[in-house]
């Protein structure tokens, strides 16, 4: 049953990247502007550099960034 559910979804899975290749390719094409490191990251990276050291540590050195603008 299990791998019934399997199959279909892979292939599911094969004709919608088949059909939409050019758009999905695309949106993984976007650059995302992380305002810790300063850096442009494409959208396909961005969970990879989420989860790095330099991220890490640029983000607890800005953590300011975090907080909102004080307006008083």
């Amino acid at each position: 049953m299990k791998e019934d559910i399997k199959i279909k979804k892979k292939k599911y899975n094969d004709t919608y990247y088949n059909k939409n290749k050019d758009r999905v390719l695309e949106k993984l094409k976007v650059k995302i502007y992380c305002k810790y490191c300063d850096k442009n990251i494409n959208k396909s990276s961005y969970t990879r550099h989420c989860n790095s050291n330099m991220h890490s540590k640029n983000k607890s050195k800005n953590w300011d960034l975090d907080l909102p603008a004080d307006n008083s």
